[in-house]
């Protein structure tokens, strides 16, 4: 699973015999600045290298993606040298430099710069610090920060007649960087969706849906997409999306037996509510070593979940059973 360098990576499927899942196929920037490629250069790029023999598979991200941050945990826009200033070291250490004038200034002067960028350039990528007055304060500690909650940052930057970059950081600072905040999931065209989602050699989903278990909740994606982008918006027939959730997964990914329904096959089975299904808000839950917390975001509309022939799930309630195997490239157990 891989990303970057079209020419490199073709390259090692070619070399390795192997397939190679380009991780990921996006349609706006990432909190980085990173698209990894327009997305239509991707589909093209699979094409040619499937007609060659290769396998060449991208997952595309298909659930929009809004971050849940406290700057206590998450830096944000570390690519960012005079964010990156401020973000790295223990709370202290980030508290004094938040707090430092001349660090200030410098952040200011690389928004305002930006967003001078911005207004000469309409028709370029919009940077995503950019986007900071759009954030909204979610969850405050104190009756102060509690008062904003649901504001956007560009809201209390105007009522606090200040900089969004200072009523940002100021915010954060009255709560020792214990503030949560939102940012909003840019929006993806449905035009875009449906070309992405309908080539040959693109299954839905992201990768990486346990590595921000404290910002975001990627791992909804197949929810959403049957729900919201099967049912909701009819980008795709329901055959052709439990296929590509599935089967076609299972190939790519190398495993011979499973999402099928089949004599021989695991009974891995899936019974839900096509009209019910939808995903819930975020929640944080306290189920982590010491109390710790991670954000997880539940849907309804399941009835049941098997694995192996066993149920796990029931309602939406685990029923203790763990009848899974690791699985292995290749391997049928």
């Amino acid at each position: 699973m891989l990303g970057g360098d079209f020419d490199l990576y073709e390259r090692v499927a070619e070399v390795s015999g192997r397939p190679i899942i380009w991780n990921n196929l996006e349609f706006s920037h990432d909190q980085h600045g990173n698209t990894y490629g327009f997305y239509r250069d991707i589909l093209k790029w699979l094409e040619r290298g499937n007609a060659r023999g290769l396998r060449l598979f991208a997952h595309a991200v298909t659930c929009d993606i809004d971050f849940h941050f406290s700057l206590e945990d998450f830096n944000l826009f570390d690519v960012m040298e005079v964010w990156r200033d401020v973000t790295l070291g223990s709370v202290p250490e980030r508290m004094a430099r938040m707090r430092d004038p001349v660090r200030r200034d410098a952040l200011r002067a690389e928004f305002d710069r930006l967003a001078a960028r911005r207004d000469r350039h309409p028709d370029k990528p919009v940077h995503p610090f950019l986007y900071v007055p759009d954030m909204r304060v979610a969850e405050g500690r104190t009756p102060a920060v509690r008062a904003l909650e649901g504001y956007t940052i560009g809201e209390v930057a105007e009522r606090q007649n200040k900089h969004p970059v200072d009523a940002l950081l100021d915010t954060a600072l009255s709560e020792d960087l214990g503030t949560f905040f939102t940012s909003e999931a840019p929006k993806t065209s449905a035009d875009a969706l449906r070309e992405a989602i309908n080539s040959p050699f693109v299954l839905p989903g992201v990768s990486d849906g346990g590595a921000h278990m404290k910002f975001a909740t990627t791992g909804r994606y197949p929810t959403d997409f049957i729900g919201r982008l099967v049912r909701d918006m009819g980008l795709m027939d329901l055959e052709q999306a439990h296929w590509r959730l599935s089967g076609y997964s299972a190939m790519a990914a190398g495993f011979t037996d499973r999402g099928f329904l089949r004599e021989g096959a695991p009974a891995d089975v899936i019974v839900y509510d096509y009209d019910a299904l939808r995903v819930l808000p975020p929640e944080r839950i306290h189920d982590f070593p010491a109390g710790d917390w991670r954000l997880a975001q539940k849907a309804e509309g399941y009835r049941l979940t098997v694995v192996n022939g066993e149920v796990t799930f029931e309602d939406g309630e685990c029923t203790g059973a763990t009848p899974g195997t690791l699985l292995r490239h290749g391997r049928t157990a």
